[in-house]
């Protein structure tokens, strides 16, 4: 019996797209999964299309990981590391579930589904059946309810696709499908590296500003964070990420800024520079992690405040969510445990924050500091995220300027 390794790969919200933008989409997830394979180590494939699926042809040794990589693509409801046949009757089906699966059930209770596309001289439950005989004797019974094994037979057309593991993927849109790019705020803290997934997942090209406040151990830590999302979610583009010493400006708040408003200060600061990157580099927007009323400078009121005046929008995809909702989604996308080493310098900023402020009293406070603006912007170091692998962690410590300096893409100006 031919059975061919292969992977199947599910999308959800792209086939609901006209036939135009489908095909577009399509084409745009294939790229992606390429490129994932490829930094996986799987050369030898090939792919193909089929109506809600996308068919991924592999080496039987390559299969498992080809599924767990193309599970990582953003657009993929699912995969299956599966068998294909190419059938001419029901009881090949049955043959080459037979051959493949009664060592799975053995001594087990399992459980065969079956969906069906096309026109046959069988149903479904015919199939279900006749597979379920054949395993039978080597199994410790059926239960439809809550089987030990999943056993699935997808037959479209004459092609019956046989597989016993769904891989969860992430759902959303391919990355790059919204034709644009915005700049997000990361801290590497556990909201902002999520709201960075979260805005990826829904297509868009994501970079990244950090803003150091304890050199160097801040910066190791947010680039050991962006390496995870880079290494691990982000197919299909190459992040700019853009890294500046902030201490100066903690060290003018400090002497000159209202002491219960310093956070919602920076805060707008940070939304200024953003919001000048953004306007020089044509990015269509500034993503926060903020969650509404997290923190003091997360209130309705300072939210408000801090975002008067800022000519480009804010996307906060975090905005209602609570923390336990964010840091379930840290955990699934792994980003968890390296937020978790991050420090909290902000916590130095006020000891009684307000959390009510308005926009003409923020501004007041923020002009005392404003002049340091560019000469913040303009200390900026860029990098790619796929050049981040680059950095020594104790050249990083010892000095972190010259260290990120020598894998520098040819100046700020380079990345825009």
């Amino acid at each position: 019996m031919n059975l061919n390794p292969i992977v199947l790969v599910r999308y959800g919200e792209i086939g609901v797209k006209s036939n135009r933008v489908r095909a577009r989409l399509e084409n745009l997830l294939i790229r992606n999964i390429q490129e994932s394979l490829s930094r996986g180590g799987v050369l030898n494939y090939s792919i193909s299309k089929a109506r809600g699926r996308i068919l991924v042809t592999v080496p039987k040794e390559d299969l498992i990981k080809a599924a767990l990589m193309a599970a990582r693509i953003f657009g993929v409801v699912s995969t299956s590391p599966a068998y294909s046949l190419n059938f001419s009757n029901i009881n090949e089906i049955v043959i080459a579930a037979y051959e493949l699966w009664r060592s799975r059930v053995n001594g087990r209770k399992f459980a065969v589904r079956v969906s069906r596309t096309g026109n046959h001289p069988f149903t479904s439950i015919d199939v279900a059946k006749r597979v379920g005989a054949v395993l039978y004797p080597f199994s410790n019974g059926v239960d439809l309810d809550n089987p030990e094994v999943e056993l699935y037979v997808e037959i479209r057309d004459d092609y019956a696709f046989l597989f016993d593991e769904v891989i969860d993927g992430p759902g959303g849109l391919p990355l790059g499908s919204q034709g644009g790019k915005v700049l997000a705020l990361v801290s590497g803290g556990f909201d902002s590296p999520v709201a960075y997934w979260l805005m990826s997942r829904r297509g868009a090209l994501v970079d990244a500003l950090f803003c150091s406040l304890a050199p160097p151990v801040d910066v190791m830590g947010f680039i050991r964070v962006i390496r995870h999302l880079y290494e691990h979610w982000v197919f299909g583009y190459d992040p700019v990420i853009m890294i500046t010493d902030c201490t100066q400006l903690v060290e003018a708040m400090r002497s000159s800024v209202n002491s219960h408003l310093m956070n919602t200060v920076f805060k707008k600061f940070l939304y200024k520079l953003a919001e000048s990157i953004a306007v020089e580099d044509n990015y269509m927007g500034i993503v926060t992690g903020e969650s509404l009323g997290q923190v003091s400078s997360q209130t309705l009121s300072n939210l408000y405040s801090a975002s008067i005046g800022i000519s480009v929008p804010i996307f906060r995809p975090l905005i209602g969510m609570d923390k336990d909702d964010i840091i379930k989604l840290a955990k699934r996308i792994g980003t968890y445990e390296e937020s978790a080493k991050m420090i909290e310098p902000c916590s130095v900023f006020s000891r009684k924050p307000r959390t009510r402020s308005t926009p003409s009293r923020l501004d007041e406070e923020l002009s005392k500091v404003i002049n340091l603006l560019s000469t913040i912007k303009a200390s900026i170091i860029k990098v790619r995220a796929s050049e981040l692998s680059n950095i020594n962690e104790q050249s990083l410590l010892s000095n972190w300027r010259i260290n990120i300096t020598s894998i520098n893409m040819g100046g700020a100006g380079s990345c825009r």
